[in-house]
């Protein structure tokens, strides 16, 4: 009876949580009004501050998760004592699946894994949005809607055929 209550309690939990995920996720990939031009960056922040609003959730939905699945921790002697350690590991759980559902899928978590990863063997510039805005000052780089692009195809070329 235990293990039905506790099933019904996190499918609920998990149930409303994904409708509010899915509403949050349509309201924010809505697309932006003709009129308004978005940049890259702000395109970026928006998926930052949406991947942001998805941590709350994932945290409810975990720590409900261990207040209600037994957890072994027969070292602990206090009932009161377990019951927060089962609440502190599901709250665990549930930030490790946001850290999993950010960097896999949201544009901002990829952009982070491959901005660090080609930072740190020097292939980007770590301030690359700066870097972006600054080639697009100068005119090396033309902005269509939230892109970049090269304004001139021989230096693309030049770059693509000069890649170590």
């Amino acid at each position: 009876m235990v293990a039905a209550f506790a099933f019904v309690g996190l499918a609920g939990a998990g149930g409303v949580s994904a409708v509010l995920l899915a509403a949050l996720y349509r309201w924010l990939s809505a697309p932006a009004p003709v009129e308004r031009t978005a940049s890259p960056i702000s395109v970026l922040r928006q998926d930052r501050f949406a991947a942001l609003l998805a941590l709350p959730p994932h945290l409810l939905v975990g720590g409900i998760a261990g207040m209600y699945l037994d957890v072994d921790l027969s070292q602990i002697q206090m009932e009161q004592a377990v019951n927060v350690v089962a609440v502190v590991i599901g709250i665990a759980v549930g930030a490790a699946a946001w850290i999993g559902y950010t960097l896999t899928s949201t544009a901002w978590g990829w952009f982070c894994l491959i901005h660090v990863r080609l930072a740190l063997t020097g292939a980007l510039p770590w301030r690359l949005m700066r870097f972006l805005a600054n080639a697009h000052r100068r005119r090396v780089l033309r902005q269509t809607g939230p892109v970049y692009e090269f304004r001139h195809s021989r230096l693309q070329d030049f770059l693509r055929t000069h890649n170590d």
